[in-house]
């Protein structure tokens, strides 16, 4: 069985989504009505919580198989859940998906500041893929550990 998926932050972009999932997916643009989308505090990635006012554009995955939903569980880890929610695509219909809410428990780990896609992608992203590469080959078991998980990559002062 295959799910939708629908991103939001760095997996917004298809260099990350194939790093993670060595797979390139089917996309296109989608809106989250109710969310809204926040830096993790001290990352260079955002988390989304609901918040009933706000809605999130991000980007809808389509047919996303089990093996590539194990990747993307372990990439997301622990500060994320996995739950079914409402898009909105582009030509106004509505599709059921999954997508990676941080939950009220961790909510005290978001800021107020919104993220951007654009910076991130001209500031941050050459080496987030380089430790994408290996948080994935750690998950296949082809390297030895880092010392850095992927709940741990760290905006630089």
């Amino acid at each position: 069985m295959t799910v939708h998926l629908f991103t939001y932050g760095t997996l917004t972009l298809p260099e990350v989504m194939q790093a993670v999932t060595g797979q390139i997916f089917p996309a296109m643009d989608a809106l989250l009505p109710g969310y809204e989308r926040f830096c993790v505090v001290d990352q260079l990635y955002p988390g989304m919580i609901r918040t009933g006012h706000q809605s999130t554009l991000g980007r809808i995955y389509f047919n996303i198989d089990p093996v590539s939903l194990d990747r993307l569980d372990y990439f997301e880890g622990d500060l994320y859940i996995r739950q079914a929610v409402t898009v909105i695509l582009p030509e106004h219909s509505t599709l059921y998906a999954d997508t990676y809410v941080v939950p009220p428990s961790h909510r005290n780990q978001l800021s107020q500041n919104s993220w951007s896609a654009d910076q991130f992608r001209s500031l941050h992203l050459p080496q987030f893929l380089v430790q994408v590469h290996h948080w994935m080959d750690e998950y296949a078991g082809n390297s030895s550990p880092t010392t850095e998980e992927p709940d741990t990559w760290y905006l630089e002062p």
